[in-house]
């Protein structure tokens, strides 16, 4: 190592007569202290809004949350009504089903019964029972509408109020 030469030349000494003023003055020790508790403040503010903004997604997680499950609920409501509401219908549309073709077979047996009573080969006994037997056709007949009067009307009182149903027979009268 190569050694270093001293310097021949001396700095002037400057002594003011009162130090304390001086650093008093400058305040070093202050203004590091003022930048350390404004550092430490926003770090303390940078926090806190980190926090709150924890608790903001937590409660918008929360009110979502709350929210499908509310959707969920309601969706399987109409889901189970929909359902309920077609296993009716299916019920009403099979059962008038079934009293349509009674009212059918009956009305064949009318027909036929109408062609014996035409014929001139029939004895008049015969021609009596065939009447009677009518009758009670008739009758038949007559309780298959009443029944599909009834299914009818059952199926309209047990069905929930639809807001359009009261549209649909406006002008018919």
């Amino acid at each position: 190592m190569l050694p270093i030469p001293k310097s021949t030349h001396t700095l002037p000494s400057v002594k003011p007569k009162n130090w304390n003023n001086v650093i008093e003055s400058i305040k070093p020790l202050g203004q590091i202290a003022e930048m350390f508790a404004r550092a430490l403040t926003y770090k303390i503010e940078i926090k806190r809004l980190e926090i709150e903004e924890k608790k903001i997604i937590e409660q918008a997680n929360l009110a979502h949350h709350a929210i499908e499950k509310t959707y969920q609920l309601k969706l399987e409501e109409l889901s189970q009504k929909r359902q309920a509401l077609t296993n009716s219908y299916n019920l009403v549309y099979k059962e008038l089903n079934n009293i349509h073709i009674e009212k059918m077979e009956i009305l064949k047996m009318l027909q036929s019964i109408q062609k014996e009573l035409c014929d001139p080969a029939k004895s008049i006994e015969d021609k009596e029972n065939l009447k009677e037997f009518a009758i009670e056709l008739f009758k038949a007949s007559k309780e298959c509408n009443d029944r599909a009067s009834n299914t009818l009307d059952k199926l309209i009182n047990s069905m929930p109020e639809v807001s359009i149903t009261s549209n649909l027979f406006k002008g018919i009268n």
